[in-house]
């Protein structure tokens, strides 16, 4: 594998990654939002803390299942550097 395909290979994984980011931020806002116009009504406010508190925990969850792997790789290459 020459340089090239190594950058090629790292530049295709980082941008799917960014692109599911901001994919997943932006369904999080639009399913806040939804809930906050059509169903908050319908809970008391301990039920809708309960429920922002779980969506802030599953998109959490999201994001470092998409990171984790790039971080770990990038930790393995710089142990190979030194």
């Amino acid at each position: 594998m020459t340089w090239e395909d190594s950058y090629n290979s790292l530049n295709y994984n980082f941008t799917g990654r960014i692109v599911l980011s901001i994919v997943l931020a932006s369904t999080w806002l639009i399913f806040l939002i939804l809930w906050l116009f059509f169903f908050a009504t319908n809970y008391n406010i301990y039920q809708n803390i309960a429920i922002f508190l779980i969506s802030v925990i599953l998109e959490g969850t999201l994001q470092v299942a998409t990171w984790i792997p790039w971080g770990i790789k990038q930790e393995v290459k710089s142990n190979k550097k030194t």
